[in-house]
């Protein structure tokens, strides 16, 4: 699948919020990573990781999701100033 330009690069600063799940994601990511390059992870071990990374990335699309509206809220308030 051909991604469009808007979806490869995000243009916009990303807030604190979104960097800190961000950096909590590698975390856990490099962790998994770790785990299975020692073959030692057991199922316990990576079914609690993934889980993890599943309310990371779930909490990162709830700050953007968030993010985008309040971006719009204020285009749609700017845009009537700059009408009126």
């Amino acid at each position: 699948m051909k991604l469009a330009a808007r979806k490869r690069y995000d243009y916009r600063d990303a807030t604190r919020a979104e960097l800190l799940l961000t950096r909590a994601g590698h975390h856990l990511w490099a962790q998994t990573r770790c785990l299975r390059a020692k073959s030692g992870d057991t199922d316990a071990e990576r079914l609690a990781l993934c889980a993890a990374l599943e309310i990371v990335w779930e909490a990162k699309r709830r700050v953007k999701e968030e993010t985008r509206a309040s971006r719009a809220e204020r285009f749609k308030i700017w845009h009537q100033q700059e009408a009126a």
